[in-house]
C-alpha cells in the first residue's frame, strides 16, 4: 500500500516550499476573460469578425495553410487542412470541425472565448511561478484563490513554503518543459524543473476564475505505461464533475459501445494523492480497470482524488479523516452515477483498490439510501491500518533478504521497519486520542490516525448485508496474503461473499512471475485480465468465482 503517511508527509514539504519550482518561468501578457459568443456551434462564425470584437488580430498563411490569432501574448493556430489547433504552442482541441465558407474561414461559436480564457489561467499560473521566483510574495499570493488564501494564510506563510522546498530540493536550474491541460474543474500547467539533485513537476491549477485554486509537486518519474491488449476501444469515455463548490472534482465516466442501461462501478483509491488512472509508475490501475469492464458491457467512473486535485487545500486540513478524504466522494459518485442516463441505477457496485478497499465497509455503511448494489474489495487490509504498515515493511525485509540484495538495502530497509513500527506504537498507545495528539508526531496530521486507530474494515463488513467480492494478489507484499485469511475469518458467518486469489497478482493487480518488492512497478504492465474478467461475472452475477 503506498501509504497516506508517506503522502502526508510529501503534502507537507509541499506546503512548506513552493518556490523551488518556479525558476525559469516566463510571465507572459494577461489575457482577457471572454463569455462565449452566443452562436450555432453547428455552422459556426467567421472568425476574422469574431476575433476583431474581442481585440484580436488574424494573420494568415497561404503556404501552410493556417490561421493565426493574436491575442496580447497568447497565439491560436488553426491548422485549416487538418482541422486542428495549438494554443501557445500545446495542442488546443477545436471541438465542432472548421469551415471554410466563400474562402472565410468559420469557427465553433465558443472557440475563441474557450482558448483565449485558457490562456489567461496559463497566464495566471506563470504570474505564480515567476513571482516566486522574483521573491515577490506578495504578488504571489495575490493570484491565488479565496480558498487557498484561507488554506495558505499569509503571503509570508507562502514565502515559508518557498524557502522550505529550496532547502528541502535545492535550488532549480532550469525549466525542461511545461504542458497545459485542462479538466472540468481546473486549468492544471504542469512545469517540469531540474536541480542539482532531481527533477520535478510542478503543477499549478487554475480555477474557473482564472484564480490559482491549488498546486502539487511530484517527482519527475517518465512513464512507460502501455494500453493492455484488452483495449479494443469498444467505449466512449466522457468528462464529468463531482460535486460543486471549492473541492468540486473531476472526472471520467467510461461507457461501453451499445446500448444501455448499463451496470456501472464506482472505483476508490488507494492511499496518497492519486489521479483518476490510480497511475503508480509505469501502471494506470484504474484506467485499465475501466477499459477492461467496459470490454465487458459494464460502466466505469473514475474521479480525481481530492488529495491529488486540492493537495493544498487539503493539506492544511489539520482534522481530516478518511470519510473527507475518501467515503464522501465515493458516495457522491455512486449518488452522480444514479442519475445519469444510459446507467442502471439498481446494478451500481462500488470497488475499491488499497486503502480503497479498507475503505468500502465505511462507504456501504454511510449508504443511507441504499444505492449500492454490491461492492468490491481489491488487496485491502483487513485489521487496523496502522497495524499493516508494520506487517508490509517486515514483509518487504523478508523479501530483500530472499532476492540476496545489497547489504546497504537491507540496512535500509531494517531502519524503515523500525522507523514504522515506532510509530505504529505511538499511535496504538492509549494514553493518546483524538482530543490528546502526541507532540512531534513524525505521520501529519496525527488526528486521521487517531480517529481511524480502532477501525477494523472486516469486523465492521462482518455486521453488514449486501453481495461482496474480496480479490487478493498473492505476490502482493504491501498488502500480504495472510490479510486475504483475516477477511475470510471475520466474514464466515456470510453467505453473500466470495473471496478469489491469484498466484503472480502484485499489489498494482498485475502479474509478474518474479518477487515483488516494488521495483517492478516502473516497468509496463497491466491489471490482470482474468481479474477483470471476474469482477465482470460478479458484477453480472454469470458465474460464481471463488476458488
Amino acid at each position: 500500500m503506498n501509504n497516506y503517511s508517506r503522502m502526508l508527509r510529501k503534502t507537507a514539504a509541499l506546503s512548506l516550499a513552493v518556490a523551488l519550482l518556479t525558476a525559469s518561468a516566463p510571465a507572459f501578457g494577461a489575457a482577457p476573460i471572454l463569455n462565449t459568443a452566443a452562436a450555432s456551434v453547428a455552422q459556426g462564425i467567421p472568425l476574422r469578425p469574431a476575433a476583431a470584437q474581442i481585440g484580436a488580430t488574424v494573420t494568415w498563411d497561404e503556404a501552410t495553410r493556417t490561421a493565426t490569432v493574436t491575442l496580447g501574448d497568447s497565439k491560436l493556430v488553426l491548422f485549416i487542412a487538418e482541422g486542428r489547433a495549438q494554443l501557445n504552442g500545446q495542442p488546443f482541441e477545436i471541438g465542432e470541425p472548421l469551415h471554410v465558407v466563400k474562402h472565410q474561414t468559420h469557427i465553433p461559436a465558443d472557440l475563441l472565448a474557450r482558448a483565449f480564457n485558457e490562456a489567461g489561467q496559463q497566464d495566471a499560473a506563470s504570474r505564480l511561478a515567476a513571482a516566486l521566483l522574483a521573491g515577490d510574495t506578495a504578488s504571489a499570493y495575490a493570484t491565488l484563490s479565496p480558498a487557498m488564501k484561507q488554506a495558505i494564510g499569509s503571503a509570508q506563510q507562502l514565502g515559508t513554503m518557498w524557502g522550505g522546498f529550496e532547502q528541502y530540493l535545492g535550488k532549480p536550474e532550469q525549466e525542461l518543459g511545461r504542458e497545459t491541460t485542462s479538466n472540468s474543474v481546473h486549468t492544471n500547467t504542469a512545469i517540469t524543473y531540474k536541480s542539482a539533485k532531481t527533477a520535478f513537476v510542478f503543477t499549478i491549477r487554475v480555477d474557473k476564475d482564472g484564480l490559482v485554486d491549488d498546486f502539487n509537486l511530484v517527482p519527475s518519474v517518465p512513464s512507460k505505461y502501455q494500453k493492455p491488449d484488452y483495449d479494443q476501444g469498444n467505449y466512449t469515455q466522457q468528462e464529468i464533475k463531482l460535486g460543486d463548490g471549492s473541492m468540486a472534482l473531476p472526472g471520467t465516466l467510461t461507457l461501453p459501445k451499445g446500448t444501455g442501461p448499463f451496470p456501472a462501478v464506482v472505483l476508490v483509491h488507494g492511499s496518497g494523492p492519486h489521479d483518476r488512472d490510480s497511475s503508480i509508475g509505469s501502471a494506470k490501475v484504474f484506467r485499465d480497470l475501466a477499459v477492461g469492464l467496459a470490454s465487458q458491457q459494464i460502466a466505469v467512473l473514475q474521479y480525481d482524488k481530492v488529495t491529488y486535485e486540492h493537495t493544498v487545500k487539503m493539506s492544511s486540513n489539520q482534522k481530516i479523516t478518511i470519510q473527507e478524504e475518501t467515503v464522501q466522494d465515493a458516495l457522491a459518485a455512486v449518488q452522480l452515477l444514479a442519475n445519469t442516463p444510459g446507467i442502471d441505477s439498481s446494478r451500481i457496485y462500488v470497488a475499491g483498490h488499497s486503502q480503497g478497499g479498507f475503505a468500502v465497509p465505511l462507504i456501504v455503511e454511510a449508504d443511507r439510501s441504499g444505492s449500492i448494489a454490491g461492492s468490491i474489495i481489491l488487496s485491502a487490509p483487513a485489521g487496523r491500518f496502522q497495524d499493516l504498515l508494520a506487517e508490509q515493511q517486515q514483509e518487504l525485509l523478508a523479501r530483500l533478504k530472499q532476492l540476496k540484495l545489497p547489504a546497504e538495502t537491507i540496512a535500509a530497509q531494517e531502519q524503515s521497519l523500525q522507523f514504522w513500527q515506532s510509530a505504529v506504537d505511538v499511535i496504538n498507545d492509549r494514553q493518546y486520542s483524538t482530543d490528546k495528539l502526541p507532540a512531534q508526531f513524525p505521520l501529519q496530521p496525527a488526528y486521521w490516525w487517531y480517529a481511524l486507530r480502532d477501525y477494523k474494515a472486516a469486523e465492521t463488513a462482518a455486521s453488514q448485508k449486501g453481495r461482496l467480492l474480496v480479490l487478493q494478489g498473492e505476490n502482493d507484499w504491501q498488502v500480504p496474503l495472510k490479510e486475504l485469511t483475516a477477511w475470510k475469518d471475520a466474514l464466515k458467518d456470510r453467505t453473500d461473499v466470495t473471496f478469489k486469489s491469484y498466484p503472480n497478482v502484485n499489489h498494482l493487480l498485475a502479474e509478474y512471475k518474479g518477487l515483488s518488492v516494488g521495483s517492478e512497478y516502473y516497468e509496463p504492465a497491466n491489471v490482470s485480465f482474468q481479474l477483470i474478467q471476474d469482477m465482470a461475472a460478479f458484477i453480472n452475477n454469470s458465474s460464481d468465482t471463488s476458488k
